[in-house]
């Protein structure tokens, strides 16, 4: 009898482990659901408006919620802030140019409520529309159209604030897992010039004006069509936001001579790069070419930690 109650014990508890870690297993972000926290990792926009971007916040819920509106400006890590009510099934339009004239940099939206929680299973999603220029994303890049879906983390629990900020545990039970290991399929630079990694950081306290992710970590990993392997140096060196143009010689590999990256990735296949970050979200942006392959989309994660980022409450 006692060894019946111990088995049934330990299969029990094995059970509740396994359905703990498959609960775990699945709570991370993505682009193609509804969230409490949007990230958009990448706007722009210039004095002409040959650069712009369009972000639209939509909210599928079945209650109303406030936006809270993090702008942050990718180089000196600086943020501007609003809110926002949206009702069930309104949808929020920001044009860069007009609410972040002249910058480049991201944005991250919270839902909350009255009393400025966090609202759980909050409902919002996100979508923009990118155009730039020819030679906007380096020498000889085409011109760029195309469009993202914002990164959506779900809140699982409500989440308030405390001396006037809200702390974000992006630790797969309060929200959605962080990504911290990424990978991305990339064309030859040569038959598509101006590939660009865009990292938007979300470890840190944007309160305080300190948030890293924006860079890579460690050594990466590239791997051909046929997984012939070299690993490279970080070449993504940002703070909060990093963005890093694709060329022979970015990232820095061995054996091919001049040719690098050009010579790993033969024209008409696509090569792996593989490398990890402190957390946050990332895009690849890759510009009109003579191949005709073009777009943009979400970088792949192959990895998530717990990361805290802080916002601030107003």
């Amino acid at each position: 009898m006692k060894f019946r109650i111990r088995t049934v014990f330990l299969f029990t508890a094995l059970l509740l482990f396994i359905t703990t870690m498959n609960i775990q297993a699945q709570n991370r972000p993505s682009e193609q659901k509804t969230g409490s926290v949007l990230v958009f990792p990448y706007y722009t926009s210039n004095d002409d408006s040959s650069a712009n971007t369009l972000m639209n916040i939509s909210n599928f819920g079945t209650t109303s919620v406030i936006a809270h509106l993090y702008f942050l400006e990718g180089v000196s890590c600086t943020q501007q802030d609003t809110s926002v009510y949206l009702t069930p099934n309104a949808t929020l339009t920001l044009d860069a140019a007009f609410d972040v004239p002249l910058e480049t940099g991201y944005l991250i939206v919270v839902a909350v409520d009255q009393a400025g929680c966090v609202i759980q299973n909050g409902g919002l999603s996100g979508s923009a529309f990118v155009k730039a220029p020819a030679g906007y994303f380096g020498a000889g890049s085409g011109e760029t159209r195309g469009n993202y879906g914002a990164l959506a983390f779900n809140a699982y629990t409500p989440i308030c604030p405390a001396g006037g900020e809200i702390t974000l545990n992006f630790n797969g039970t309060t929200l959605d897992a962080m990504p911290t290991g990424v990978g991305v399929s990339v064309q030859n630079p040569n038959v598509a010039p101006g590939q660009t990694i865009v990292l938007a950081g979300l470890n840190g306290s944007i309160s305080d004006g300190n948030v890293i992710g924006g860079a890579q970590v460690g050594t990466g990993a590239a791997y051909s069509a046929n997984e012939v392997f070299r690993s490279f140096s970080a070449f993504i060196l940002g703070t909060c936001q990093g963005i890093t143009t694709i060329t022979n010689s970015t990232p820095r590999i061995a054996g091919f001579g001049t040719s690098g990256l050009s010579g790993l990735i033969a024209p008409g296949t696509a090569g792996i790069l593989k490398f990890n970050t402190a957390g946050g979200a990332g895009l690849l942006i890759t510009p009109r070419n003579n191949a005709g392959w073009s777009g943009l989309r979400q970088l792949t994660y192959t990895r998530t930690s717990n990361v805290t980022l802080k916002v601030p409450v107003f």
